[in-house]
C-alpha cells in the first residue's frame, strides 16, 4: 500500500507484510556492485580461517544513519568468532552511503548483505 502526503507525494511505503518501507533506499557509490567491490577489497580472511580452510555462509545486517555511516553492525549468521569479527571490522572500511529518506527527510534504515566464504 503506497500512502500519499497532502501534496500528493509518496509518503510512506507499507508492505503486504506490514511492514514500513523508505520512499527512497540507501545507496551506496557505485551501486550494489560498488557495495561488493568494496567488500571484497576490505575483507581479510583470518589466517587461521585460510589454514582451516573454513567455508560457509555469513548474514551480516547493519544501519546506515542520517549521515550515510555504518553504524551498528552485528552477525546474524556466522561461521565462527575469528571470521565474524573480519567482517565486522570490514564494515567500518566501507564508505558512506546515501542515506535513505522519508518524507524528504534523511532517516536511518537497516541493511542485510549475506556473504559466502
Amino acid at each position: 500500500m503506497i500512502c500519499r502526503s497532502q501534496d500528493g507525494k509518496i509518503d510512506t511505503l507499507v508492505g503486504n507484510d506490514g511492514k514500513t518501507y523508505v520512499s527512497r533506499s540507501i545507496i551506496y557509490p557505485g551501486g550494489l556492485s560498488g557495495l561488493y567491490k568494496d567488500i571484497s577489497a576490505n575483507y581479510v580472511l583470518p589466517k587461521k580461517a585460510k589454514q582451516d580452510n573454513v567455508h560457509g555462509k555469513i548474514l551480516l545486517e547493519f544501519t546506515v544513519d542520517t549521515l550515510g555511516k555504518v553504524i551498528s553492525p552485528k552477525i546474524i549468521e556466522g561461521v565462527r568468532a575469528d571470521v565474524d569479527s573480519a567482517v565486522i571490522h570490514m564494515c567500518k572500511k566501507l564508505k558512506r552511503f546515501n542515506p535513505a529518506l522519508m518524507n524528504e527527510q534523511k532517516v536511518p534504515q537497516r541493511m542485510n548483505i549475506p556473504m559466502t566464504l
